[in-house]
């Protein structure tokens, strides 16, 4: 609008102008800089005549403007109450237009008048206050130098009290022609309050010399850039009902210290209990139903909430004692109890399983790094009676990561993405070895439910005797001294039997639900059949487990009454059925034209595929 005055100007001087040139003859012209006040000045050299000016510009064609992105961002931080009073140096009513279509009646502030009769500023919800006035009201207006040199004697009583008792947020402001504004918040802008100057060009030099004053941050976008950012936020934090960012560490922090000392840390184990107490009296735990948003929302509130216990867990699980576990095994189980209701959300009852999950996480996590196998065995006996027959159903089962995220989309990675930064605070581990612990303690808690199922026995008997006559079959086969010369059909009942045999460790494999967990799969290629070499996907760390194998094994310590034979056969049958899911995950690179499989792959991070070079 500032270009299309200068046009203006040029018109009534007989000449016509482009708008990359206005600037520059304005200035040849008048021998000055181009100034919105002195080119109001040149237009219009009454308030009414002013006025008659900005309602064309401002409605034209009659038409009234539309909010931008930024005013409605900011009708939303009021509505929310994140912000309260708005202060503009524009004419138009866009603040107000947007705030009532969000259903606020702002309280407007343009005149001395309305200065006076405003009430106390901390009981307004939204006020928006036009420093200049407002472009309908023409006796209102500031806009030339004489004009801004001083404000009224109220209208200067309430912005000196913004200025001293607000944070401020400033954006779109040069600072350039309002000297009494710019004197104003330097001299009563507490130090107390981090200003934040928006604006996506490098600040001009009064806005510098006053945001150098003020101590605040700069930010590098637009208006309409960064306030939508700003309400997403908010609106975020809201719906989490987000704790301050510092309890978390402190509390952490605070739980090692105690624990380093050497005796019994009453304090930990008092707030500890507070926090369980806490999440049981949540009004989100007594909710039944909802609709999918409601439940998003409602499981990220729940995550917010468990941060403090969950971090606190992870520390008592590795750097604490039997008897400090007691504070609080038992409440993983209570958290993986639910009472089925009538509902057209089931997932919405049994959420309280997601703070289950993340204690059962952050603990047997914290257990594994620290190879306290002792508390990853009492985990693994905990219990909770079935909603659906009344028998007991294994923690492990029903607080799994793929399962406690009931209709959450990729609710393992999330998990994963949720934990992480606060194992990684709790546990003082590197990446690599949280990866470690978090791997060791799925395969470890996946065998568990392999060997403990009703049916392993059965299973594993089938495995065993197909696996013996698959060995049997090939050594004949391939013992020269035995006389058998090889066939094409020798070679057929040997693919044969190794289907056989791998059918039946699938089957083995499937006695226990996976879905997308955080594991690392690799490309291995091994002789399976008596012809040929076949691909075939590991967990690195499975193998790991196998080559350690022996009588003092963690399974073994966990899972009393086994062999070494039944706990190679689960892990086997868990490898089995993660690479199963490995194909799974890789089906979108079976489009012809995309790039080939990787070498590893995480399990819990989607597959993204990408067209090959020429």
């Amino acid at each position: 609008m500032f270009t299309d005055l200068i046009i203006r100007i040029a018109q009534t001087h007989g000449t016509e102008l482009h708008r990359d040139t206005a600037e520059d003859w304005y200035q040849k012209q008048f021998g000055t800089e181009p100034t919105y006040e002195g080119v109001l000045e040149q237009l219009g050299p009454t308030p009414a005549a002013r006025k008659a000016i900005l309602r064309e510009a401002f409605e034209p064609g009659g038409q009234l403007p539309k909010p931008t992105n930024a005013h409605r961002a900011v009708a939303r931080l009021m509505r929310a109450g994140a912000l309260r009073i708005v202060v503009t140096m524009n004419f138009d009513r866009l603040f107000e237009q947007a705030l009532r279509d969000e259903g606020v009646e702002p309280e407007i502030v343009a005149t001395e008048a309305a200065a006076t009769a405003i009430g106390p500023l901390h009981q307004v919800r939204a006020c928006i206050i036009h420093l200049h006035g407002e472009y309908k009201d023409s006796e209102s207006m500031r806009n030339t130098i004489d004009e801004l040199s001083a404000y009224p004697p109220r209208m200067q009583a309430l912005i000196d009290q913004i200025a001293g008792e607000y944070g401020l947020i400033i954006a779109g402001w040069s600072a350039e022609y309002d000297p009494v504004l710019r004197s104003t918040i330097e001299t009563h802008y507490p130090r107390r309050y981090r200003a934040i100057w928006i604006d996506p060009f490098d600040l001009k030099d009064k806005a510098r010399e006053a945001l150098t004053r003020l101590q605040g941050t700069p930010i590098r976008a637009s208006a309409d850039e960064a306030f939508p950012h700003l309400a997403d936020a908010v609106n975020s934090l809201a719906t989490r009902r987000a704790r301050n960012p510092l309890t978390l560490p402190v509390a952490i922090d605070t739980a090692k210290r105690e624990l380093s000392g050497g005796h019994t840390a009453i304090s930990l184990h008092d707030r500890l209990h507070a926090e369980f107490r806490c999440l049981h009296n949540l009004e989100d735990l007594s909710r039944t139903d909802g609709t999918e948003d409601e439940y998003m929302a409602l499981v990220a509130r729940l995550e917010e909430a468990s941060a403090v216990a969950v971090g606190l867990v992870a520390v008592l699980a590795y750097w604490g004692t039997a008897d400090t576990d007691r504070w609080w095994i038992d409440e993983i189980a209570r958290f993986a109890h639910v009472t089925p209701a009538s509902s057209s959300n089931a997932a919405v009852w049994k959420a309280r399983r997601v703070i289950g999950s993340r204690l059962l996480y952050a603990a047997g996590i914290g257990a594994v790094a620290a190879r306290r196998y002792d508390t990853l065995k009492d985990l693994a006996q905990l219990t909770t009676p079935s909603y659906t027959d009344g028998n007991q159903d294994s923690v492990f089962a029903v607080c799994s990561a793929d399962t406690a995220y009931d209709r959450v989309a990729g609710g393992a990675r999330r998990q994963y993405e949720q934990l992480q930064p606060v194992l990684d605070r709790a546990l003082g581990l590197t990446h690599d070895a949280l990866d470690d612990a978090w791997q060791r303690f799925e395969i470890l808690r996946l065998s568990v439910l392999v060997l403990t199922h009703p049916e392993f026995e059965s299973k594993r008997d089938e495995f065993v005797d197909r696996w013996t006559a698959y060995e049997s079959a090939s050594t004949t086969e391939k013992n020269p001294s035995s006389g058998h010369v090889p066939s094409e059909q020798d070679t057929v009942d040997g693919l044969t039997r190794w289907q056989r045999m791998d059918s039946a460790l699938a089957a083995l494999g499937r006695l226990v639900p996976i879905s997308d967990l955080h594991i690392l799969m690799h490309d291995a290629s091994w002789v399976h059949t008596t012809g040929g070499l076949g691909r075939r996907w590991t967990s690195p760390l499975i193998e790991r487990l196998k080559r350690e194998l022996n009588d003092e094994h963690p399974l073994l310590n966990i899972v009393s009454g086994k062999a070494i034979g039944d706990v190679r056969a689960a892990l086997d049958a868990v490898n089995c059925h993660l690479e199963i899911q490995t194909y799974q995950h890789l089906e979108p690179l079976s489009t012809p034209g995309t790039k080939s499989e990787p070498d590893d792959v995480w399990l819990d991070r989607p597959i993204i595929p990408t067209t090959s070079g020429p």
